[in-house]
């Protein structure tokens, strides 16, 4: 397979950006293909306001008057203040777009997006035969014998799970009902469904058995009965499950609207260890899809029992790995029958068999970290389709009697760095020049840096060109000279093939630095 961790960049820059004094930083990382195939950016938009909110934005800040909602008359319906968000419901009558632009006017207010509503990734199908091919396909009973005995614990953050179907009440604890905490969750069939396939319990006489029998099953509730999620609730979700101390969370769930509160909430998880597996979605498309397409987040393909890629799967850059998915025979929630069981098609399927999987490395090595447990998984993965890393399969088939075996001395290094090493390690380019820098990743996770010092007036243009295949893409940093501040970054990953993307920033208040630009970015892959 082609080695996924070390990949060719040239980075072509030249000078000059609007900007008071301050440090413009261009950082070129490493990404998995994410953004080729092209589909136009014009239907890339259209596709996104589809899964947008009407009445409802999330808002990051900081010391925020209370005075300001009344004001255009709106009122804040919920708050995660370990993120620093707010979630804003508008009165009839006003329109996204005047909220958003209401809000980033006013003092405190560090971003306001849309709130984005996400769905199951599941396709029914009929329940003929009470077949488990997936775990023959997979060699479960051979890998369940390499597993170790450490507990692991997943969060199926997902619709409710009937924690008192036959083949489930031994596996689950107490459910948590994301939407609406001070009730309980709805046993609904497709968390059920994806509860079985991960840890549905074995040698009881009942139904089939999951990927990891042995695993305790969080359930966390963000449907509440409802067809859509919204990314506050899946948000709070994912904060509740680091609460826990899970060490893998399943999100057979998403959309295509790239929400930044989901994504820190994605990030805090797993800077705290665990290990995030989604569904990479049904719409056969190579489209981003969240939480999937989240960086550090195992993104999943359905294939069927003939090792194909599933007519619905998604694939293309955004998937890292294909796992069995079609027509999986699993736990369920029938509202006349009750407990039962089902056959159900989807990435929603696939999802929870790499998240089984990557429960049982955590059960045998209870140290790894995510990035280790995905990269353990991609390495060992069986080939499919085109020969190395392809954009059907991705990395190919999860493998998980291979990766159980896996030489823990053979992972790659993985890049680290502080914002103090960002500064010092960033090589200065030279101004009112055409710079090109060339070089390979040789790490996992790797980034390279680059700084150039900006006056009043000047701009950058930057051009990207990654190998084929992979996705490259710039993050931009604004520093003011007297340090390195509370500056966030602004990320270039959205541009497709050809395309070029142009930025333009209104006034931006923080200490020291007051930020009005326009960046011009092409990124060719």
């Amino acid at each position: 397979m082609k080695s996924w961790y070390k990949k060719s960049v040239a980075v072509v820059a030249s000078a000059a950006l609007m900007v008071p004094a301050a440090s413009a930083f261009a950082e070129a990382p490493q990404h998995k293909a994410k953004n080729m195939l092209a589909n136009s950016a014009k239907q890339t938009e259209k596709n996104e306001e589809k899964w947008m909110s009407k009445d409802t934005i999330v808002i990051k800040h900081s010391d925020l008057d209370k005075n300001v909602h009344k004001k255009i008359g709106s009122k804040v319906i919920r708050s995660i203040p370990s993120l620093g968000y707010d979630v804003v419901q508008l009165n009839k009558g006003v329109s996204i777009e005047k909220a958003v632009s209401y809000y980033l006017k006013q003092n405190g207010i560090s971003s306001v997006s849309p709130s984005y509503v996400y769905h199951s990734f599941n396709n029914e199908a009929d329940p003929k035969k009470q077949e488990m091919y997936h775990l023959n396909l997979l060699q479960m009973d051979k890998a369940l014998e390499l597993a170790g005995n450490h507990d692991v614990t997943v969060a199926v953050i997902d619709s409710g799970v009937d924690f008192k179907h036959p083949d489930l009440k031994s596996q689950v604890l107490p459910p948590y009902n994301a939407a609406a905490p001070a009730n309980t969750t709805y046993s609904g069939d497709h968390g059920t469904h994806v509860a079985g396939i991960i840890a549905a319990a074995k040698d009881n006489g009942v139904g089939g058995h999951g990927v990891n029998p042995k695993a305790k099953l969080l359930p966390i509730d963000v449907f509440n009965g409802k067809e859509g999620a919204n990314d506050f609730i899946i948000a709070q979700g994912i904060l509740y499950a680091i609460e826990q101390g899970v060490d893998v969370i399943n999100m057979s769930l998403g959309g295509y609207g790239e929400s930044p509160l989901m994504k820190e909430a994605v990030q805090k998880a797993i800077d705290s260890g665990i290990t995030i597996v989604a569904a990479a979605g049904n719409e056969s498309t190579d489209e981003y899809s969240f939480p999937a397409s989240f960086e550090g987040v195992i993104s999943v393909g359905s294939t069927n029992e003939r090792n194909k890629l599933s007519s619905y799967s998604n694939y293309g850059p955004s998937v890292d790995i294909v796992a069995p998915g079609e027509d999986i025979y699993s736990t369920v929630h029938d509202a006349k029958k009750g407990s039962s069981f089902i056959k159900f098609s989807g990435t929603s399927m696939a999802s929870p068999v790499v998240a089984g999987i990557a429960s049982l490395l955590k059960s045998k090595n209870p140290s790894l970290k995510p990035h280790q447990i995905e990269a353990i998984l991609e390495m060992t993965a069986q080939d499919l389709g085109e020969k190395g890393y392809d954009l059907t399969y991705g990395h190919g088939l999860v493998d998980p009697v291979e990766a159980l075996q896996f030489d823990l001395n053979k992972l790659p290094k993985h890049y680290s760095e502080t914002k103090e090493d960002r500064i010092q390690n960033a090589k200065v380019l030279t101004k009112n020049k055409l710079n090109t820098e060339q070089g390979t990743f040789e790490q996992q996770d790797e980034k390279k840096w680059y700084k150039v010092d900006l006056e009043e007036n000047e701009y950058a243009q930057l051009t990207l060109k990654g190998a084929d295949k992979y996705d490259y893409a710039f993050d931009l940093y604004f520093y003011p000279n007297s340090g390195i501040g509370d500056v966030e970054p602004i990320h270039v990953n959205d541009v497709r093939v050809g395309k070029k993307k142009v930025i333009y920033l209104k006034q931006i208040k923080r200490e020291r630095l007051s930020l009005v630009s326009k960046i011009i970015m092409e990124a060719i892959v």
